[in-house]
């Protein structure tokens, strides 16, 4: 009997062993698995931008006009006027950045304070702070950031110039960054996570860059000179200089034949639709047959705009 009842104990004493055991890892293991989720959460964030600036007022450069007109005709009434149209003179135009933060993720994106410093093409802009953002689970939610606040003239036009920098020289892409600490809270758990988000966003239309043209024979090597009934190639080198776009656009050719003391002669027009991939260059071949001897040159177009006209040394010589 009292070996029954040692065994039944000692069943207890197990049972309630594996129960603290238990207890504990769900402890441990509950606030790990929130601390996962949020981290996932917040750097699978995805952000980009766009600048917001307030136009200027349409009757800005008519004001001095009109208080001239006021003051000849209507005496001291001038400074009514000029109160009633809003004191426009010295005013500034608000420049803001709009950021776009999108959740990717199954849960809600619930940030209850985020600092971080704000950065293009790796340099640092300037540090700001958001408060109570949430983001629903597969949504965009915009938040305005407006730099005439905290940014004196100087720095603005040092980031304006950032911005179009980089435009210019990635196809119309830029490198935006925001790096710090965001206090997220999920269910009945909050916590700080810091974070570094990174994206490449494009300002409008990605574009191609122009390398090179040239004449080429078949085999590819650059001709001046070549005689008439002979197949020529033209060889336009294109290239994408951003970083994660892939750039689709429509490169023309127009063949001209260079007529002495009159007006140059149309031969011919070709164009094809181009698809280059991210920070790749791509030879685009268009064939041309000359069938009188002369001198001919080509311009290149990008979506019907010409940005190329060969120059004098390096047209075609085309012989008997």
């Amino acid at each position: 009997m009292s070996d029954t009842i040692r065994k039944e104990d000692e069943k207890k004493r197990s049972l309630s062993r594996k129960l603290v055991v238990l207890i504990i890892i769900i402890i441990v293991s509950i606030p790990s698995a929130l601390t996962g989720l949020l981290y996932y959460q917040v750097s699978s964030v995805q952000l980009s931008f766009e600048l917001l600036v307030e136009e200027e007022n349409q009757f800005e450069d008519l004001l001095p006009f009109i208080i001239d007109l006021a003051r000849a005709y209507l005496g001291d009434i001038s400074g009514i006027l000029q109160y009633f149209l809003g004191g426009i003179e010295g005013k500034e135009r608000d420049i803001s950045i709009r950021l776009h933060f999108t959740n990717p993720t199954f849960l809600y994106l619930n940030i209850k304070h985020l600092s971080a410093q704000f950065f293009i093409e790796d340099e640092y802009v300037f540090d700001m702070t958001i408060n109570d953002l949430y983001v629903p689970s597969g949504k965009t939610v915009y938040k305005d950031v407006i730099l005439t606040d905290i940014k004196n003239e100087q720095e603005i036009e040092h980031f304006l110039q950032l911005v179009s920098h980089a435009s210019s020289s990635h196809g119309g892409e830029v490198k935006v960054c925001l790096s710090g600490n965001a206090k997220a809270h999920l269910f009945f758990f909050t916590m700080g996570i810091p974070f570094s988000v990174e994206q490449y966003y494009l300002m409008g239309e990605g574009f191609l860059n122009f390398v090179s043209a040239r004449w080429t024979d078949s085999w590819g090597n650059t001709i001046s000179t070549i005689s008439k009934n002979t197949k020529v190639n033209i060889e336009v080198l294109m290239e994408n200089p951003t970083r994660t776009q892939t750039i689709i656009e429509s490169i023309g050719v127009r063949i001209i034949r260079d007529v002495p003391l009159w007006f140059d002669e149309e031969i011919s027009w070709d164009s094809k639709s181009v698809t280059v991939k991210a920070n790749f260059r791509e030879k685009i071949i268009f064939s041309f047959t000359p069938t009188r001897s002369s001198t001919y040159h080509f311009d290149v177009y990008i979506n019907e705009e010409k940005i190329y006209t060969q120059a004098e040394p390096e047209r075609l010589r085309v012989t008997e």
